[in-house]
């Protein structure tokens, strides 16, 4: 089967809907949990198309709504679309400290609540002992040790260079930064 053939047979038996769809042809596919398309406003879903269509010409964007308004629950939406299509990439989130328990609950909230789950996502603030296990296993799997799964990190700007070191093939497709104003102010 080709790729798309793949894809839309995937999705279908998990429950997962391409709002591109009946979209124009230049379109990407868009695959989403359908538990999760009644959740999301208009102005999430315009920006979730938005943003997918920029990364699929290899181009960037930024996401720019008001606190409250979903920018996470679009980020997320925007990381299971791209590993649906690509299931064993890996993405990085780069975001301040104080904003990773934010993650870690926006993630377990969706993944209750619409199926927007993740074969591995992992959001730590600081060295630990879950930190050195995610890496051993990412690191396993790059070695062929195990199968490869795409991975979400999501790391603070302090840790980024430690993990970096400890992951020297870690090749992310995707790179978001979360409060980017206070991540540059911080870290020149």
């Amino acid at each position: 089967l080709a790729q798309n053939e793949r894809l839309t047979a995937t999705a279908t038996r998990n429950n997962l809907l391409n709002i591109n769809a009946a979209a124009a042809k230049d379109c990407p596919p868009l695959f989403l949990p359908m538990r999760l398309l009644s959740k999301l406003t208009s102005v999430q879903e315009a920006s979730i198309g938005f943003a997918h269509s920029r990364l699929s010409k290899d181009s960037g964007c930024i996401i720019a709504m008001g606190m409250g308004l979903g920018k996470t629950l679009v980020t997320l939406s925007l990381c299971f679309s791209h590993l649906v299509d690509h299931p064993e990439n890996d993405i990085l989130i780069v975001a301040p400290k104080t904003i990773i328990p934010h993650w870690r609950a926006e993630r377990q909230k969706w993944s209750e609540l619409c199926d927007l789950t993740f074969n591995s996502f992992i959001a730590l603030e600081g060295s630990s002992a879950a930190f050195e296990e995610a890496i051993l296993r990412f690191n396993q799997q790059v070695e062929g040790v195990t199968a490869k799964v795409g991975h979400v990190f999501v790391v603070n700007p302090e840790m980024l260079k430690t993990f970096c070191r400890k992951c020297p093939a870690f090749a992310p497709s995707l790179i978001l930064v979360d409060e980017g104003h206070r991540v540059a102010s911080n870290h020149s």
